[in-house]
């Protein structure tokens, strides 16, 4: 089974979100986007067939449950089965935003990251008596 969003999108979506933190802009880079055949309907099926593999695909729900039972039972196979299911890169995102509870909303982006981390790393090394020394300077 392989699934087709015509873009590397499990790549882009880490476990640490830089990829996604940066967008759309990221998709060439860090998803492979623009590369080999994307999503075409042609591509991976002929590969499939000139291997020998029984070519199944899918674009939406009734098509993917109808080919499900042919694809998990051992008995209703004559050969190895190749089960190519296209997807939206967005839907992915979407689905696995739900699976893991993050709501894109709340993602503080990497410049506001590394902006509280400073900030936490230059309280720590000044201590109370530094920063009231900084905001006194600051403030004339």
């Amino acid at each position: 089974m392989l699934i087709n969003n015509g873009l590397g999108q499990e790549f882009k979506y880490s476990s640490s979100l830089s990829g996604y933190s940066l967008g759309d802009g990221a998709d060439p880079y860090i998803a492979a986007k623009g590369h080999f055949a994307g999503q075409s309907r042609e591509f991976l099926r002929h590969y499939a067939e000139d291997l020998g593999f029984e070519y199944l695909s899918a674009s939406g729900k009734e098509e993917y449950l109808s080919n499900l039972e042919r694809f998990t039972s051992p008995e209703m196979r004559e050969r190895p089965m190749f089960f190519e299911i296209f997807t939206k890169s967005d839907d992915e995102t979407k689905s696995l935003d739900l699976v893991r509870g993050i709501n894109p909303a709340r993602i503080v982006p990497l410049p506001m990251r590394l902006k509280s981390a400073a900030k936490k790393a230059g309280k720590k090394i000044l201590g109370p008596r530094g920063i009231t020394a900084v905001k006194r300077f600051v403030s004339r």
